[in-house]
């Protein structure tokens, strides 16, 4: 086995194993998502689309999802609902934006190193072989790494598959090569900017499951400008592996159903009201409400509060009765904080050279930390204070990102990467009394994610796994002198990146899968002992929040007993459900969307709607679901795959052979009250329907 910068003039750069935030770069859903930087906040959606069935769409009478073999070794690859197209060939997959004004961009994005991140890796062959096994599915094949590539309505998916392990010790390292693209690093996901053109392709969450079917503990890193690295703890796996992303458009609206967001919750906060604020740069859906990055749940529906943001929402902050974000400018250089007056968004400020983490006050001032330097010209590193008129530094600042800060017990407690507190060398937290930083005991030794106040005592949490020699396993308590760890985490390379206390209760939310020897997937609860919370939840939660006795979650996804629900959810003690729907949501996946008769429709693989049989199709009347008079059904598993409203009248496409009570292969109408069938309908399942010239195109 050649060390690969013998064979390379591109050396891999390793990294640490508590650099970059650990835990903001792991997830269970590895998804990449396109978007166009001049599409943030400044498009205009309608609220009601008359169909959002992606499988129905057609371009010029062409398929709008679809793969076809052109020669040996080339296949076409076509995904028109996300505006992308490619062709994979002996040298793997190249993209293509296809909107008007991104003619000329592609990019490659494919597996060139394998091996072990202590070193030893080998080059991957740099031709293989492309199979074509139908219209949605593709492989590119090459000793030790397949890549397969499908497509469906979220876009273009490519799987890693690797199929035995790598000689060596250490963490299985996959190296991904981009060209066409420049890599940069962005809130713990990986973003891809087409050289040619203004859009953005995102590397947001990752899945890494065995050949069981068990989901192992991964993350990923930005290596260069052109390389990407996935690490993988693969010491208790079956092989092959397989690593799962999705090339698709984050101004899609996904059609995971009625409940949650369709992008990735950022930022959770509550008013005193109880009013719940969420925010996110690839948020474009709350529920079923259209929104700009930003809504407010006010205790009986969404309302978008985002229009005209000009940056995109990393951080959200509630203060003395004004709504604060901050993030990246739109199209500009730098961060900045923004303050809501009236329905616009107002600058605070100068501009932060570089993100910002965490927004927080501190004795009645905002403060912002993160990985800045500068604010416009003033020297700040990492802390600064808003002081009503301008920002100003902290003391001398610390040396480290920070990724929290906390008022506590009158003092400012930062945590974070932080190496060095007023000169002195200090492990992952400090504090600031007003007039100088200083350690906090021996600190704690590991990247440190988030603090809260537990009832009284500042509770950290983080990737780290010891203080001063002794187990503390992810959370750790301050007593005043010194640090104790109380965190039951066990696992290798996980990290706990969100905190929140309702009463005696402390939830945790992280990239982990077990607490104190107990399932646990991303949630755990903390009241004398570890525990998980509900069931069915699964996933990264981005963030968590509290309001009295519920528990709010930004990200992940929970499947509990029929209700279903993806991005945000929430738990008042007893069960799960999400802000807008009703107490049980969808009970499985709904694949087509369509208005009809001023109402919403939905169908896909499902028997059930809140709580409610009704068969893969089911109608949505702002308050509760209902049945289309039996749905459809089979002898098998049926499935509706289109829905498209045509001269009035609903029709549906799918696997199935009777709606209602009516024969009907594979083709329905529903005029809102009974089901017909379409002449003799068809003798396999249809996938996608349209209209053309005043005729239905299936």
């Amino acid at each position: 086995m050649k060390n690969k910068a013998a064979v390379s003039g591109s050396t891999p750069t390793s990294y640490p194993a508590g650099n970059i935030r650990a835990a903001c770069l792991l997830s269970w859903l590895f998804i990449l998502t396109l978007s166009s930087a001049s599409l943030q906040g400044g498009s205009s959606k309608s609220a009601r689309p008359q169909a959002t069935d992606a499988a129905s769409l057609l371009h010029n009478g062409e398929a709008a999802l679809q793969i076809t073999q052109l020669g040996l070794n080339i296949a076409q690859v076509q995904c028109r609902v996300q505006h992308i197209e490619g062709e994979i060939t002996s040298k793997g997959l190249t993209l293509r934006s296809i909107r008007e004004t991104d003619s000329s961009a592609s990019l490659r994005l494919f597996s060139d190193y394998l091996g072990r991140d202590s070193g030893s890796m080998i080059a991957l062959p740099n031709q293989g072989t492309v199979e074509v096994v139908d219209s949605t599915l593709a492989r590119y094949v090459r000793a030790d790494c397949t890549e397969e590539f499908r497509v469906g309505l979220d876009g273009i998916r490519q799987d890693f598959v690797i199929s035995r392990p790598p000689a060596g010790r250490g963490l299985l390292r996959l190296e991904l090569q981009v060209q066409g693209a420049r890599v940069e690093e962005l809130g713990g996901r990986m973003e891809l900017h087409f050289e040619e053109a203004n859009r953005v392709l995102a590397y947001g969450r990752l899945h890494v499951e065995d050949a069981t079917g068990k989901q192992l503990a991964a993350d990923m890193a930005r290596v260069s400008p052109d390389r990407i690295a996935v690490r993988v703890n693969d010491s208790m796996a079956t092989y092959p592996l397989r690593i799962d992303p999705t090339f698709s458009d984050a101004n899609w609206i996904g059609l995971g159903g009625i409940s949650g967001t369709d992008g990735s919750v950022q930022a959770i906060v509550v008013d005193d009201t109880g009013n719940v604020y969420v925010g996110g740069g690839s948020i474009s859906v709350v529920g079923n409400v259209p929104v700009h990055q930003i809504a407010m749940w006010d205790g009986s529906r969404w309302l978008d509060l985002g229009e005209g943001l000009p940056i995109a929402v990393d951080r959200l902050l509630f203060f003395e009765d004004s709504l604060y974000a901050c993030g990246r400018r739109t199209g500009l250089q730098g961060h900045q904080v923004v303050k809501r007056e009236g329905s616009a968004w107002v600058p605070l400020g100068g501009v932060f050279n570089n993100r910002i983490e965490a927004l927080k006050p501190h004795l009645g001032s905002i403060h912002a930390a993160g990985s800045f330097a500068t604010v416009d010209d003033l020297n700040v590193n990492n802390v600064a204070r808003w002081d009503g008129t301008t920002w100003v530094a902290v003391g001398s600042g610390l040396f480290g990102t920070v990724f929290d800060i906390l008022s506590f017990d009158g003092n400012l407690v930062a945590a974070g990467a932080i190496n060095t507190t007023g000169g002195i060398t200090s492990s992952g937290v400090a504090q600031w009394n007003g007039i100088s930083w200083s350690t906090m005991g021996s600190g704690i030794s590991g990247t440190v994610n988030c603090l809260v106040n537990f009832n009284g005592s500042l509770v950290a949490g983080g990737a780290f796994n010891q203080i001063s020699g002794s187990p503390a396993l992810r959370v750790a308590r301050w007593n005043g002198a010194s640090w104790t760890g109380i965190g039951g985490m066990s696992e290798n390379f996980v990290s706990v990146i969100s905190l929140a206390v309702s009463g005696d209760t402390l939830y945790a939310a992280g990239n982990f899968t077990q607490v104190s020897g107990q399932p646990a997937h991303g949630l755990a609860q903390f009241n004398q002992s570890w525990s998980a919370v509900g069931t069915g939840f699964v996933g990264l939660a981005n963030v968590v929040a509290t309001f009295g006795s519920n528990l709010y979650v930004g990200g992940g996804r929970v499947d509990d007993e029929g209700f279903y629900s993806s991005g945000f959810s929430w738990w008042n003690g007893t069960r799960w459900g999400s802000l807008g729907d009703t107490p049980v949501g969808i009970g499985g996946s709904v694949l087509a969307m369509a208005w009809y008769n001023d109402a919403l429709h939905v169908g896909g693989i499902f028997r059930t709607a809140g709580g409610k049989e009704v068969n893969h199709v089911a109608r949505w009347d702002g308050s509760e679901w209902h049945a289309l008079d039996g749905g459809i059904s089979n002898q098998g598993t049926a499935s509706v795959s289109s829905l498209i409203v045509f001269n009035d009248d609903l029709y549906i496409a799918g696997n199935f052979n009777r709606a209602g009570n009516v024969d009907a292969r594979n083709l329905a109408r529903w005029n809102g009250e009974s089901w017909s069938p379409l002449k003799g309908g068809t003798s396999g399942t249809v996938n996608a329907m349209t209209s053309f010239d005043n005729k239905l195109v299936i």
